[in-house]
């Protein structure tokens, strides 16, 4: 069964229970209204099974996160099953701290260890935004406290076993709010809102607002609506469903967005000063909103605000013209390297031809010297237009150019890649065959000849070429590239000299 079709059955079966469950809330089917705790435990099951296809399906290199997930909502499950338990089927209320709080306390420190492993796989930059974080974390913190441990800490039957498991929760979800600034402050902003990125916020969201609420009602001493049983495991099967996207750990192909980038910088500074405002008006509340230092602090924090969301600005408008400026000299950068290839091209091409030109033939011959001590051959065919000078008179210099190009033409379609072909002078062509032999080299020209007689508009009007041939093994110290030159120029001169229209081989005397 493919990955996607367990992640369609497993989300359809969750659908299937929450619609069930409220079902039986709505008809007071029983006896499972009496048992609302046993039956939410079918949505930890599904987490479970969400987690099971999920890590099956990571690469083994990021599985660690997610195993360390699996295992937090193993415990998680056992702990609610043994307070099912006891609600249930005992018709006991535990009080903290009782069995059931080990498996919660356990369930904190290895979601803590997953949260922590997970984000250090996503390569977010914290030293870019720790302060900022630090500042709104710490915040939340003083809220957590303030709000929800020391009323807990005055209740008469508090002990240091309940104040450590009351801990231990407010420090996971402290640590579900850090992990959620992470997510939307230091992901890539190609990764942001991305599915799995923002999947995971709101579970985490999920788990920081179920313990709120956990936490508030059990400060008052009232109970839980059955009604939303079934949520409590709606961030693990959430949690669950994102697992079930494999992770390859590749960089984001898409492109950069600068101006998200901007708002989430604007977000992340700002926010700490949010959490300021907040914390204000509770003091505000709690002692009096209208004492006139109180109301001061208040206008300062709004100053101070206002003079960071200007020097913000000033800076994204800094940064928005250097990207301007960076991307203008870019431009700019690849106009002249192109100018230049251009200008090095012209440099060596012959602008008729578009073959090498004479000087580019030159630094051919330099860079064709074999290295020391190796042997390696080296053809040179020197090519000259038969009685050029008539086809110009006779037709004239437009058509004589027209011939040029022809030839050249002929002459690049049989060499090879490495071979290099050049105008040598006025209607005088050059061919440079790097490892050809006598053979290889009268093979070039044979084919070379054909062409010619092969081209209709050279044909029409005369056209033939004298050849003349060489090839010489050399070394480094026996390279010699005058003597290669004329070499082939007395072939060329016995190639006239026989009559024209043909090929000659250089022959050494004696």
């Amino acid at each position: 069964m493919s990955l996607e079709r367990k992640r369609n059955l497993a989300v359809t079966a969750y659908c299937l229970y929450i619609a069930a469950y409220y079902l039986i809330l709505f008809f007071e089917i029983e006896p499972f209204v009496s048992y609302t705790s046993t039956v939410g435990l079918v949505g930890d099951a599904i987490a479970i099974a969400f987690f099971w296809i999920g890590v099956q399906h990571q690469p083994k290199e990021r599985r660690l996160p997610w195993i360390l997930f699996s295992a937090t909502v193993v415990l998680y499950s056992c702990g609610e099953a043994l307070w099912a338990y006891y609600t249930d089927f005992l018709g006991i209320d535990p009080n903290t701290p009782s069995v059931c709080d080990f498996f919660y306390v356990s369930n904190t420190f290895t979601s803590i260890f997953a949260i922590v492993f997970y984000l250090r796989q996503t390569g977010i930059n914290f030293k870019a935004i720790a302060f900022d974080l630090f500042i709104s974390a710490f915040a939340v913190g003083g809220i957590l406290y303030n709000f929800v441990l020391l009323p807990m800490l005055e209740q008469e039957d508090a002990n240091l076993v309940s104040l450590f498991i009351n801990l231990n929760m407010s420090a996971l979800d402290l640590m579900f709010f850090v992990a959620i600034l992470l997510l939307v402050f230091g992901a890539d902003s190609r990764q942001f809102f991305t599915r799995r990125i923002f999947l995971m916020g709101v579970a985490f969201l999920g788990f920081f607002a179920i313990d709120q609420v956990t936490l508030i009602f059990d400060i008052y001493g009232m109970e839980l609506p059955t009604v939303i049983e079934p949520l409590w495991a709606f961030p693990l099967v959430l949690l669950g469903y994102v697992s079930t996207y494999p992770e390859d750990g590749k960089k984001p192909s898409l492109p950069p967005r600068p101006r998200l980038e901007a708002a989430l910088e604007y977000g992340r500074v700002l926010l700490p000063y949010l959490f300021t405002f907040c914390i204000l008006f509770l003091v505000g509340i709690k002692f009096d909103l209208l004492d006139s230092l109180f109301l001061w602090a208040v206008l300062l924090v709004v100053l101070l605000s206002l003079r960071q969301i200007l020097i913000l600005l000033r800076n994204h408008r800094l940064m928005a013209t250097i990207r301007e400026n960076e991307k203008r000299l870019n431009l700019q950068n690849s106009e002249l390297q192109r100018l230049n290839q251009k200008i090095m091209r012209d440099a060596e091409i012959d602008f008729l031809t578009q073959l090498a030109n004479r000087r580019c033939i030159d630094q051919s011959f330099v860079r064709l010297a074999p290295p020391e001590g190796v042997e390696e051959s080296l053809g040179v065919l020197l090519i000259d237009v038969d009685y050029f000078k008539r086809i110009n008179d006779t037709f004239g210099h437009q058509v004589g150019d027209f011939v040029l190009k022809q030839v050249a033409a002929c002459i690049r379609s049989v060499i090879r890649g490495g071979d290099i072909a050049g105008r040598f002078g006025g209607d005088e062509f050059i061919v440079l065959l790097p490892g050809a032999g006598r053979d290889a080299v009268a093979s070039v020209a044979d084919r070379l000849q054909e062409k010619i007689h092969g081209n209709n508009a050279l044909v029409s009007r005369g056209v033939t070429l004298s050849i003349g041939c060489t090839s010489q093994t050399v070394t480094s110290k026996t390279y010699n590239t005058d003597q290669l030159l004329k070499q082939a120029d007395d072939a060329l001169y016995h190639a006239k000299e026989k009559g024209r229209n043909q090929f000659v081989l250089f022959q050494a005397e004696g």
